[in-house]
């Protein structure tokens, strides 16, 4: 991933959990507690890609933010 597209991500990840008021969506805790991320609603499998594409599995719609990898499974 180049400079310019590691800072877009970056900046979509903050945009994310802003609007989520830096909570995790499944938990309600507060990300600082864990090791956030970003989970996708509709899991990112070779299926799912091949039937919606890339464009729609990576959208910022089918992410939200949660508080680690265990509540990033509950999402999928």
């Amino acid at each position: 991933m180049n400079a310019k597209a590691k800072f877009l991500a970056n900046e979509l990840r903050d945009e994310l959990f802003a609007a989520a008021e830096w909570k995790s969506v499944v938990s309600g805790r507060w990300l600082r507690e864990g090791v956030p991320q970003l989970a996708h609603r509709v899991a990112r499998t070779k299926s799912a890609i091949g039937k919606w594409g890339d464009d729609v599995i990576n959208h910022s719609l089918n992410m939200v933010p949660v508080m680690d990898l265990k509540e990033n499974d509950v999402c999928n």
